[in-house]
């Protein structure tokens, strides 16, 4: 009654200008598990059976009157029923599948056929329970899903990205997560929520929003029977509605208040966390564990370790355009310098030299030329590196001879560390493998190519990066990720979470 214990609210009221309600009311936790206690006794010795509703008064000294039970509670979209199952994290279709979930237990199941679970004091296992409420929820964790996906988040789109963090905020609100921002002015201001006042967490979760795809590229979120498509999908986004669907079932299984969680947004993942890596160092250090959300492939994966990145850019000029025959110089010498570049990493099956977006650009008539590259390296030691780097220096410089002739400049160098395999993320892994076996689910450790956030964190704490959904990209190079994993994962990471 908006806060007003004194509040009369009539039938026109309640059928057209319901008074907003105060859910959960502001009670002390010892009083609001004496309510429900209340509540648990009413319906058992009334012999009631799948749902009610209760009626509770409390007087000025706290003690509580027990009015009504509703057997029959009404299901109207503005009714206290609905909106107290929404604030528990159903909406209107999983309440009602909920409903039928406990009905069907008492109805079908042979032994159960008198009694649920509950009432003989046998409750279904913790997985059992978490399967059938994030299955309940999964038209819900779509929806927020299309939602994400719709949003452009370009690197460089500033208003999208934020967008974006301000939506995952109002879903993880309600489950008691409060937020810190960091704000930016070349990206998206980055955002840390933690469900604790603790420093000390028991998990650091490191959450990427952002993506390289520019908005005429963007595609939008689509479904089909068993695949979901849409920009970072795979690459991002599924992994933030995974984490979602695990904090919430969670919170209904009443585990989430245990756990020290802190949630970190990262909005430069694709620029090499320019701006986020301090950050993430400073909270990994307080964090037991570091998980992060990127997708896991159609095998199942989690990965264990990833290579570390370096970026260049190349460029070329022709400065001596007094002869014709210095354009072909320039010529040669760019794209020999190029080749030489991808024969350092040939047939080296731990590093990777891509060059790409190279251009190269001259004019015989006009004496001119220049040519401009950019090269990608992986690599999975800090040797390997050094070693590397030091010959793409060698090579790209010029000769005494050509210096006369032609101007060169590299720029770039290391971005992320690699992420080697340790013993005690192996060691995380492996808790994490048996419980895939309890809930007949399968995963095999994945070494990635490409490098991420996760990079950043400390050797000596135990990490894994996966947890998004299953998928990929298709042969029509769109991004996928597999519509049932999206409960899968959700549950996988969930059990993880509260195990430790």
């Amino acid at each position: 009654m908006e806060g007003d214990p004194n509040a009369i609210q009539t039938e026109e009221d309640k059928k057209k200008r319901p008074k907003e309600k105060v859910c959960p009311a502001n009670l002390e936790p010892e009083l609001a598990e004496k309510m429900i206690e209340f509540s648990k006794q009413a319906f058992r010795a009334l012999e009631l059976r799948d749902f009610a509703r209760v009626d509770i008064r409390m007087d000025a000294a706290n003690n509580i009157y027990l009015l009504e039970v509703n057997s029959m509670a009404s299901l109207g979209r503005t009714g206290s029923y609905v909106h107290a199952a929404g604030i528990a994290g159903y909406d209107f279709c999983a309440l009602v599948n909920r409903m039928l979930d406990v009905a069907s237990v008492r109805y079908f199941s042979g032994s159960l056929l008198a009694q649920l679970p509950e009432e003989k004091d046998k409750r279904l296992p913790l997985k059992s329970r978490l399967r059938t409420y994030l299955r309940g929820r999964q038209q819900s964790t779509e929806t927020v899903l299309e939602k994400l996906i719709n949003i452009d988040t370009h690197v460089r789109n500033i208003e999208g990205v934020n967008k974006c963090s301000d939506l995952i905020k109002t879903q993880l609100a309600p489950l008691n997560f409060t937020s810190e921002i960091y704000p930016e002015l070349e990206i998206g201001n980055l955002m840390f929520l933690r469900n604790t006042s603790s420093e000390a967490l028991d998990y650091l979760i490191l959450m990427a929003i952002d993506d390289s795809v520019k908005m005429s590229n963007h595609e939008n979120f689509q479904a089909t029977e068993h695949r979901l498509y849409g920009t970072s999908i795979w690459e991002n986004k599924g992994g933030v509605v995974t984490c979602i669907s695990a904090f919430q079932a969670l919170r209904f299984a009443r585990l989430l208040r245990k756990l020290r969680i802190g949630v970190l947004i990262v909005t430069d993942s694709t620029i090499a966390g320019k701006f986020s890596r301090n950050i993430i160092a400073q909270k990994s250090a307080d964090a037991k564990r570091v998980i992060s959300l990127h997708g896991g492939n159609t095998d199942g994966s989690i990965i264990t370790s990833r290579s570390g990145s370096a970026s260049y850019a190349y460029n070329l000029k022709l400065t001596d355009s007094s002869r014709s025959e210095n354009v072909a110089v320039a010529s040669a010498h760019f794209f020999k310098t190029i080749s030489a570049i991808v024969d350092l990493a040939k047939n080296d099956t731990e590093n990777v030299i891509a060059p790409f977006a190279t251009d190269f650009q001259s004019n015989i008539f006009k004496m001119v030329a220049y040519g401009t590259a950019k090269i990608s390296v992986r690599f999975n030691t800090i040797a390997d590196f050094e070693r590397i780097d030091q010959r793409i220096r060698k090579t790209t410089t010029l000769t005494r001879r050509l210096t006369h002739t032609l101007q060169s400049q590299l720029d770039g160098g290391l971005t992320r560390q690699p992420l080697p395999s340790s013993e005690a993320s192996m060691e995380l892994y492996e808790s994490l493998d048996r419980i895939a076996k309890r809930i007949d689910s399968s995963i095999v450790p994945e070494h990635r190519w490409s490098s991420s956030d996760i990079c950043n964190i400390p050797a000596d704490v135990p990490k894994l990066d996966g947890f998004g959904p299953m998928g990929g990209f298709d042969k029509q190079k769109s991004e996928f990720i597999i519509r049932h994993s999206l409960v899968d994962r959700a549950l996988l990471l969930a059990l993880l979470l509260q195990s430790q």
